[in-house]
């Protein structure tokens, strides 16, 4: 659900939308090279060579060894190591023992800078190495399945599955892992959905910025800041945008009428929302239930008349 900030101008309320989330990390995609099930039943060794891709190594049982950035590092049943895009990567396994590799490259946002914008440059190796849960094995498991098919839209499914893969190992890795960047929008996102949740939970009124501190587990002056250097207002100011998006949302995608919106929406008579509603994006509510619009999206007469007469 959208957060808004709002800058004042004379006559008008800019709005700027802030999805949850809206980050540049969500305009990634995975795209599975290969994934091999590979049984060890002697020793064996791959030369030091650098990764122009990601490569997760899964150990289902016995263990795995290898070299990454010059640290020595070993798995056991049960755990799994993320090879990053840049490592150098030398394998020195000699025990027996199921595996599975799976190697993907990110792609989009400049492909991410082969993951320095998600990961911490500075991170030994062994800050990669994580037990996995049953929930990543059965999803594993899925790709493997869709990958012995031959339909069409498997290579869409198994590059949704592989980003959620991706995902679902950054959801195991400690917090150093991360570089700055990511680790802040991590946070900033965090504290947007938490809000937003809460508003679900308490639609029907206003509640006072104390309230909404003691619900989050936050002081008072800790909300206060948090909030402005997220949201760019105060906790009351992202209460009320919340509280209009909502009401813009079942005004342009549900049946019920204004009335029955503003009840739903905590305000004692109508007018009083309409004028909030006024107030914040400009127009009543009327004019979008009719238009079936978006502030801000120019409805096609208004803007095959700002082509043919431009200012």
């Amino acid at each position: 659900m959208p957060i808004i900030n709002e800058k004042k101008h004379p006559g008008k309320t800019e709005r700027i939308f802030r999805q949850l989330p809206e980050t540049p990390y969500h305009s990634l995609n995975a795209r599975l090279f290969c994934i091999d099930d590979v049984n060890v039943r002697d020793w064996w060794w791959i030369r030091r060579h650098l990764h122009n891709c990601f490569e997760l190594i899964v150990c289902w049982r016995g263990s795995y060894s290898c070299i990454v950035n010059k640290e020595p590092i070993d798995i056991a049943k049960g755990q799994a190591l993320l090879v990053k895009q840049g490592d150098w990567h030398e394998d020195t396994s000699s025990s027996i023992g199921e595996l599975i590799f799976i190697k993907f490259y990110l792609i989009g946002f400049s492909d991410v800078k082969g993951g320095a914008l998600i990961f911490n440059s500075h991170a030994a190796a062994s800050r990669f190495v994580f037990a996995y849960p049953h929930s990543m094995r059965r999803l594993i498991k899925a790709i493997e399945a869709i990958n012995a098919e031959k339909k069409p839209i498997v290579a869409l499914q198994q590059d949704s599955m592989t980003l959620t893969l991706f995902w679902t190992v950054c959801e195991q890795l400690p917090a150093d892992a991360f570089s700055g960047e990511f680790a802040s929008m991590l946070e900033a996102n965090s504290f947007n959905m938490r809000l937003s949740n809460l508003f679900f939970r308490f639609a029907e009124r206003q509640l006072p910025t104390r309230q909404i501190a003691r619900e989050l587990a936050m002081s008072v002056s800790t909300l206060e800041r948090v909030c402005r250097r997220e949201l760019g207002v105060t906790p009351a100011k992202a209460w009320a945008s919340l509280r209009m998006e909502e009401a813009l949302r079942l005004i342009r995608h549900s049946n019920m009428q204004i009335k029955e919106i503003s009840e739903n929406l905590g305000y004692s008579h109508q007018n009083h929302f309409a004028n909030a509603f006024s107030r914040h994006y400009g127009k009543p509510p009327s004019y979008y239930r009719k238009r079936g619009e978006y502030p801000g999206v120019l409805h096609e007469e208004e803007l095959s008349t700002r082509l043919e007469c431009p200012s």
